[in-house]
């Protein structure tokens, strides 16, 4: 245990207020159902940026759920890490 500390306290390195969000892998294995779930619906991909967008999508959503809890009286920040960018980057085809 004492060498896997930094591993199990790595959640501290976020803000405080993200610590309930981010201290288990609930979180993770929830964004994972979802992003299995649309995929079922697809079927099939036709390419690697329909795959990204499709993930990007589905934690687009998740922010947007954790907007709306602050506004219902929790945190208000909404995730304040890595990019800003709400896009995934990617031109749009067609």
């Amino acid at each position: 245990m004492a060498q896997a500390k930094e591993d199990v306290l790595a959640f501290r390195h976020f803000p405080q207020q993200h610590w309930k969000k981010v201290w288990s892998t609930t979180l993770l294995e929830r964004v994972n159902e979802e992003v299995k779930r649309r995929t079922r619906v697809v079927g099939i991909f036709p390419n690697d940026v329909a795959t990204t967008r499709l993930v990007g999508a589905v934690q687009l959503d998740q922010d947007e759920h954790w907007q709306l809890e602050g506004r219902r009286g929790k945190e208000s920040e909404g995730w304040q890490g890595g990019s800003t960018d709400k896009g995934d980057g990617l031109p749009a085809k067609g």
